[in-house]
């Protein structure tokens, strides 16, 4: 029994093994075919600097060598090559797989040449190598079956046959195997560029890279327009080859000896300069150009459409904003009016900003600032910008010409201070401006007291300043904290002394809307948005820091017309607080303007727009008081029908002492009429 086991495994194991070997047999000889068919050339493939493609039209041969920027095409013209194509054909000679193969000897037997595959003599020679080592591959015709190519190594002895793309990449045109791009050099790498223009007298405009920023050296020291700079950089390296012309060409007259733009970039350890020539007669394109690299003898066409730009690039590239600052970290701005004090905006570490100020009456002065005014100030200050065209005037002006472009004593002085980034050290430059350019003009001379150019501006800026403090103030006048209560709102005409209407709430508890229930709607309407603004005061613009017994601003003096007083009570630890706001306003008779004076304020001003609207409600409309009826004349007949007794004299009635004072009709109020002050005229100061 243990013996047919035995000899069962050992038949089970020979075969087995009988079976591996054969599998084995068999992949050996598929991995030697798979290994044929990919490497024709073998290793001789890899690492090539030479290649040498000829066919029998000449103008499909050229020469390609690989140097330190890539390869080169060598002939017919030296320029660089096209990296996708050359990349493309190294790649196929790499990976060529040979189908099929048969020796040379075996042709004799079929009664056949090399001549009948097109190796006799041969359609086209490829040339290859590295470091000195060159070999050749002969290039047969197409197959007639199955788009396949023959072709025969120049020192061997078998023809093979390898797929036709190897053909297509081989008959490529020179136009196809050259790089269209002229220049090389990324933008990011570039450190300074410049213009060369022979048309102004060799003028040299160099620009500089400054950390990620742009400025001018030559002709002028000034910030460059990043944007503008790195647009027509852009444009520059994206030049395309139009075709290349012939090595004979002459240089001068293609108006390359001389050429009208040169210009250069300069990148890390390299340099690459384009020079311009003259226009291509005759062409389609009036920008169509002769140009050559300046380490490059071939001539080539491109279509330049910057020409003009490169002309303008000392006006066009130049930073036509006068003001370089970072408005984050804007610590001040002195405004110095000529002839008057100072006025300082100063932002405070909660990050508002507050108008500092000088009088001989009050002192020094701190008052809230408004945040959208001084928005509106930086952004037109960081938005200064020279005119187009005529903005840059002089960048060496004479003591002479500063006085009369109005620079010697400017109007105005803007003294910028803002905190560096790197350290808490502070930098600050002064901004000045000066004369209009005429008296129609919209435009002012200006300049930056650190650099001694001039620019024409438009006057908005100049126009938007003003001397006096209280313009750039905060418009919020009063704002009465959660606690305080209006108790009590009336209106006297100053004129008679009369009072239009008086109201008040029971207690600080009862809401003004159950006050006036009684009201008509739309006057409660006016009187509820009355007390919302008085609580909550703002300015639309402020006429002056002071308060004056006369409307500000009318060409006579005319008196207010309005008293509109408010008893302000506040509960506080100390018990009930009780003040009165008054607030004088003008004889208004319609507009979308209203002038006030808040002597406790210290301010005269214009209302914002609901102040204005509730307020015309409760005026605009009410009837003028009436004078008495007059006497009948005895001399005129009276009409007909029952008659009073002429005979006595009518006696002039007299008012009682204790009567009531007439009540305007419309002020069904929820308390009696205040009793008229003594003394109606408003105090001249408050």
């Amino acid at each position: 029994m243990r013996t047919k086991v035995t000899l069962f495994l050992l038949v089970l194991v020979v075969g087995l093994g009988a079976i591996a070997y054969y599998y084995n047999r068999q992949w050996d000889a598929r991995r030697a075919y798979a290994a044929g068919r990919v490497h024709l050339l073998g290793p001789d493939a890899e690492d090539l600097d030479y290649l040498e493609i000829a066919f029998r039209d000449p103008a499909s041969s050229v020469v390609l060598e690989q140097g330190a920027n890539g390869w080169e095409l060598i002939d017919p013209v030296r320029w660089p090559a096209n990296y996708f194509a050359v990349n493309r054909l190294l790649t196929q000679l790499q990976f060529l797989e040979r189908e099929t193969s048969f020796p040379v000897d075996s042709l004799a037997e079929s009664g056949q040449t090399l001549a009948d595959f097109g190796l006799d003599p041969a359609e086209g020679r490829l040339t290859y190598g590295r470091r000195g080592e060159r070999r050749s591959l002969l290039i047969g015709r197409i197959t007639d079956v199955g788009n396949r190519l023959y072709v025969m190594p120049e020192d061997g002895d078998r023809v093979y046959v390898v797929a036709q793309s190897l053909l297509d990449s081989l008959r490529l045109s020179l136009e196809e195997f050259r790089s269209g791009a002229v220049f090389y050099l990324p933008l990011f790498e570039i450190k300074s560029w410049s213009i060369q223009l022979a048309e102004a007298g060799n003028l040299r405009i160099w620009i500089s890279r400054d950390g990620d920023r742009w400025k001018l050296e030559t002709p002028v020291l000034a910030r460059a327009d990043d944007a503008a700079v790195e647009t027509l950089v852009n444009r520059i390296l994206s030049l395309k080859v139009a075709s290349l012309e012939p090595a004979a060409a002459d240089l001068n007259l293609l108006g390359l000896t001389s050429p009208a733009f040169t210009v250069t970039f300069q990148g890390n350890g390299r340099r690459e300069s384009l020079l311009i020539g003259a226009p291509v007669p005759g062409a389609e394109s009036p920008t169509l150009h002769y140009a050559k690299r300046d380490d490059n003898p071939t001539v080539f066409t491109a279509d330049i459409d910057f020409l003009d730009e490169l002309r303008n690039a000392q006006i066009g590239l130049r930073d036509r904003h006068l003001l370089d600052f970072d408005p984050t970290r804007l610590q001040s701005i002195a405004i110095l009016p000529a002839g008057r004090p100072a006025i300082t905006l100063q932002r405070l570490e909660t990050g508002r900003w507050q108008v500092v100020s000088r009088s001989p009456e009050r002192g020094l002065l701190t008052l809230p600032a408004d945040e959208a005014i001084i928005q509106r100030l930086i952004d037109e200050l960081a938005d200064l910008q020279a005119i187009p065209e005529r903005g840059f005037v002089s960048d060496a002006p004479s003591a002479i010409d500063l006085e009369n472009y109005g620079l010697t004593g400017p109007s105005w002085q803007i003294v910028l201070t803002e905190r560096d980034a790197q350290n808490s050290a502070t930098r600050s430059q002064t901004l000045q401006l000066g004369a209009a350019e005429s008296r129609e003009s919209h435009t002012v001379y200006a300049r930056v007291s650190e650099s001694p150019s001039v620019y024409l501006v438009d006057r908005a800026l100049a126009d938007d300043l003003h001397p006096e403090p209280h313009r750039y103030r905060d418009r919020q006048l009063q704002k009465l904290p959660e606690g305080a209560r209006i108790a009590s709102l009336s209106l006297k005409r100053l004129s008679t002394d009369e009072t239009m209407w008086s109201y008040a709430i029971a207690d600080t508890s009862q809401p003004w809307n159950e006050a006036l229930a009684e009201v008509p709607p739309a006057e409660r309407q006016a009187l509820l948005a009355l007390v919302a603004q008085l609580r909550n005061l703002r300015a639309r613009d402020i006429l002056a820091a002071e308060f004056r017994p006369t409307v500000p601003g009318s060409v006579v003096e005319t008196p207010w017309t309005w008293l509109l007083e408010s008893s302000i009570k506040l509960e506080g630890g100390q018990g009930e607080q009780v003040s009165t706001f008054r607030l004088y306003l003008e004889d208004f008779r319609g507009g979308t303007s209203l002038t006030a004076g808040a002597p406790d304020l210290h301010l005269m001003f214009t209302t914002e727009q609901p102040f204005l609207d509730a307020f015309s409600t409760l005026v605009l409309h009410r009837p003028e008081p009436q004078p008495p009826a007059p006497s009948p004349d005895p001399t005129v007949p009276q009409p007909a029908g029952p008659q009073t007794d002429p005979d006595p004299a009518p006696a002039e009635a007299e008012p009682a002492a204790d009567a009531a004072p007439a009540q305007d009709p419309a002020s069904d109020s929820a308390t009696p009429p205040a009793t008229p002050a003594s003394d109606p005229a408003p105090p001249s100061d408050g």
